[in-house]
């Protein structure tokens, strides 16, 4: 199991077993857990993942405590269950503090930002998001760097602070645009959008909608495109174009209804 599971990518290495019982123990429970997450099977991973996490807590394995602890977080939160969500990521991040990873505390950080928005904790969300941006800084990763920008533009905008929000979104775009990733453009382009509206800025979303969409054809994001028409929809409804809004609308919704969202 743990051979296989390594040669899926699930786990970093098979690992060196000192005590056969123990961790040999951890390592299987933790590789089911993840197994099941590869598979998308959210219901059998809470078993094994907290068998596997009892484990880590009595060995003391502080990186398998925060593999269980991210893999239980993740978990919660697709099941829509985002206050346990919130729990399982602090105690990841007190972990990888403990570890002193900057790679891991940055995903611990952008995942705790990124459930504290949606709980509406956005002072929190705030906080978290400005670490994992200084550690991305630090540590130099262009790509990743871009996706906490982009989560600090959507904190930023709930903020109802549209202008700090743009310098941030502006900065993701251009990483992702010097890294030859175009998906991310379009999604880039799309919170900028949304930045633009909040500033009444309606001409530079529309235009930023619709560079979005000419990347994100024939491609097979749909959710992502639906919610640009959905925007575009919204813009259109505001200057009293209704046909036109009409039109968009009905896009968002057949292709909402093609990804089943």
């Amino acid at each position: 199991l743990l051979s296989t599971a390594y040669q899926q990518g699930l786990i970093d290495s098979v690992g060196t077993f000192h005590s056969l019982s123990d961790e040999m123990e951890a390592w299987v429970h933790y590789s089911s857990a993840a197994w099941a997450w590869e598979q998308g099977d959210l219901k059998s991973i809470a078993e094994p993942a907290q068998k596997a996490l009892a484990c880590a807590l009595q060995l003391k394995n502080l990186s398998l405590q925060g593999d269980c602890y991210h893999l239980l977080g993740a978990a919660s939160q697709m099941r829509g269950q985002v206050y346990q969500a919130i729990e399982y990521f602090e105690k990841c991040y007190e972990a990888d503090k403990q570890l002193n990873d900057p790679d891991r505390m940055s995903s611990s950080l952008n995942n705790l930002a990124g459930n504290y928005l949606s709980t509406e904790q956005v002072d929190q969300a705030e906080k978290y998001i400005l670490r994992a941006i200084d550690l991305e800084r630090n540590m130099k990763r262009p790509d990743k760097l871009a996706i906490r920008l982009g989560m600090a533009s959507d904190i930023y905008l709930k903020l109802n602070k549209p202008q700090a929000a743009l310098p941030y979104i502006t900065e993701a775009f251009e990483l992702d645009s010097i890294g030859n990733r175009p998906i991310k453009m379009a999604v880039r382009l799309s919170q900028r959008a949304s930045v633009y509206e909040a500033m009444e800025r309606y001409n530079d979303a529309k235009r930023s909608l619709l560079q979005a969409l000419s990347i994100f054809a024939g491609t097979t994001h749909t959710r992502s495109t639906a919610i640009c028409y959905n925007q575009l929809g919204k813009l259109a409804l505001r200057e009293e174009q209704l046909l036109q809004a009409e039109e968009y609308y009905w896009n968002a919704v057949n292709l909402s209804r093609q990804c089943g969202d």
